[in-house]
């Protein structure tokens, strides 16, 4: 996949002050998705064209007690440049303006990158401000 570029747009943490004797944690969500897909716009004349995908990674730690609250949460928005033949991005063009979707091997390959890129960067967010890493990290076990 001709990935030209990918960068960070907004990165931000927030640790909730909870006033409470107790905390039990509950499952934390990961959740990415592809907000938008533009053109890029070229001066030059080229048999190929671009487009921007626009994703938004978050990461919510929903608390088992007290209930309905959060430890905290984790948002992340980045873009990913791509560049193909002109038809091809045409189609993905097409198809994002028509209903909001991509082929699957398009979103597998979009997301891969985008997923990679923002976990890294929720892993450094989540230690900032104290939050538990929102990706499994290897941990050595003691041999007996």
């Amino acid at each position: 996949m001709p990935i030209i570029r990918k960068k960070l747009r907004e990165s931000s943490a927030k640790r909730e002050v909870l006033e409470v004797d107790r905390i039990k944690p509950g499952k934390f969500k990961n959740d990415i998705s592809i907000a938008d897909v533009k053109e890029i716009k070229q001066e030059i004349k080229t048999e190929q064209k671009g487009v921007v995908f626009e994703y938004e990674f978050k990461t919510d730690y929903a608390l088992e007690e007290p209930q309905g609250k959060s430890l905290g949460n984790i948002k992340i928005i980045g873009e990913i440049f791509y560049v193909d033949a002109s038809n091809v991005v045409d189609e993905i063009l097409e198809s994002w303006k028509k209903d909001k979707k991509l082929k699957p091997e398009m979103m597998k390959k979009v997301l891969d990158v985008a997923f990679k890129d923002a976990q890294i960067e929720a892993l450094h967010q989540a230690e900032k401000v104290g939050l538990p890493s929102p990706v499994p990290l290897m941990r050595l076990k003691d041999s007996k």
